[in-house]
């Protein structure tokens, strides 16, 4: 006959209760940044002064001028002689008179004109800046609160029977 024996389970007891632990996890943070961007600009200054320019040409000018034109001619004159002959002589004869001759020279001539001319002069340079925003990120490391459950096992204070050791 057996006799059975009697089992009796006297177990830890499980409490749980949870405890606050940090996970570090890492968030995005990002900032907007100003950042400069400049360019230098030359500019240049234009002005219209007037330039004297001349044209030197050369007009013929005339005069007319009296001049004496003379010309010799032979009139001849004959004479009668004792023997009834003639004798003949050519006398010279001028006959002179004023004639008109023109007389011409260059003359130097010189035609002015005033002309607009465009001078520019370069101005000192001037720099000129704008402000560009360009989004920095970087990844910040944060401890973040986490609550765990944690088991523990306790035997009862009192314990009635001693077979079991185990749970």
């Amino acid at each position: 006959m057996d006799v059975k024996k009697e089992e009796h389970q006297e177990c830890q007891k499980e409490h749980r209760y949870y405890v606050t632990e940090y996970e570090q996890k890492f968030d995005k943070m990002c900032k907007k940044i100003q950042v400069p961007k400049c360019y230098t600009k030359v500019k240049e200054q234009c002005n219209y002064e007037d330039k004297k320019e001349c044209k030197h040409t050369y007009k013929q000018q005339c005069t007319t001028e009296k001049k004496m034109q003379c010309t010799n001619s032979y009139d001849q004159e004959c004479n009668p002689t004792y023997d009834y002959q003639q004798s003949c002589t050519n006398i010279p004869k001028q006959s002179c008179q004023y004639i008109d001759v023109p007389k011409c020279r260059n003359v130097p001539h010189e035609e002015c004109y005033n002309r607009k001319v465009k001078k520019c002069h370069k101005l000192p340079p001037e720099q000129f800046c704008e402000h560009e925003y360009k989004t920095k990120c970087e990844r910040i490391p944060i401890n973040v609160p986490v609550k765990r459950q944690k088991l523990q096992c306790t035997w009862p204070e009192y314990r009635q029977h001693h077979d079991d050791n185990y749970c």
